[in-house]
């Protein structure tokens, strides 16, 4: 759990400085985009009206040509901003000192890497809603439609939704060290692929009980927001708290396994 410690080490003592810039993300995603609508789900589960993969689809995506434009503007968004937050991070491991000035060299070089990843975060959380969507109706056909036991129909829910977002989780954390390994090494995106999994694969437990943490901290909080009905501050936080996180774990684990100094721990010492 050394890297666990030591990147919550980082994030507490640089917290006002990472604070700044996620919190728009954090903000945008959290209001706008709902990420966590399936945790909703359970909470509402035996009080909706889902009969169809309609119903399921339109209350887990509320899809309109706006939250389609929304989702677009807010890829760039916090492309630009997640851009100047490894930008920082990179320098002040590099160098030893945060520094809030804005580079937008750094800014340049970084934007494309971390915006072709959160494409594919953004595919990728498609694609994993979609299975989980097909397989909580064929539960929700099977067991509550038609066999009316509606107890078994949401423990079988809360389970594929825990497993779902533990893979959203797995795939968040593997495209960020592959969008960190492409900055930092300059590996084309199959290289950075490998290098992404081969981390992982040597820190699988560490890797393994961190994704438990932002699952078990995800839920907790969602179903909190649910029951005081302020769902969406919750979402926000959640996402304050987990990105930038993860964020610096892949910083973290890349200068790691590159053997690559890091200089934000060094001690000064006064020698006049």
């Amino acid at each position: 759990m050394e890297n666990i410690k030591s990147v919550t080490k980082y994030y507490l003592k640089n917290f006002w400085a990472i604070l700044l810039f996620g919190i728009i993300p954090s903000v945008y995603i959290g209001l706008l985009l709902n990420p966590f609508k399936s945790i909703e789900l359970l909470w509402n589960y035996s009080s909706l009206s889902l009969n169809s993969f309609g119903d399921f689809f339109n209350y887990l995506f509320q899809f309109s040509w706006t939250s389609v434009l929304l989702w677009f503007l807010g890829l760039i968004i916090v492309a630009v901003c997640i851009s100047i937050l490894y930008a920082k991070i990179e320098a002040h491991f590099r160098v030893g000192k945060f520094n809030f000035k804005l580079n937008f060299e750094a800014l340049n070089q970084n934007f494309l890497n971390v915006l072709f990843s959160f494409v594919l975060i953004s595919i990728g959380y498609f694609i994993l809603n979609i299975i989980n969507l097909c397989l909580m109706l064929l539960v929700h056909y099977v067991f509550f439609t038609h066999l009316n036991v509606l107890a078994l129909s949401w423990i079988l829910i809360i389970f594929l939704t825990l497993i779902n977002l533990f893979a959203m989780f797995w795939l968040f954390v593997l495209l960020a060290i592959t969008c960190v390994d492409s900055i930092i090494m300059g590996s084309p995106l199959n290289a950075a692929i490998g290098d992404a999994v081969h981390v992982l694969n040597k820190n699988i437990k560490e890797n393994t009980f961190l994704i438990l943490i932002f699952l078990t901290i995800s839920l907790m909080f969602t179903l909190i927001g649910c029951a005081i009905n302020l769902v969406l501050l919750t979402n926000c936080l959640i996402i304050l708290f987990i990105m930038p996180f993860i964020c610096i774990y892949a910083m973290t684990l890349v200068f790691k396994s590159n053997d690559i100094s890091r200089y934000d721990n060094r001690q000064y010492y006064d020698i006049r």
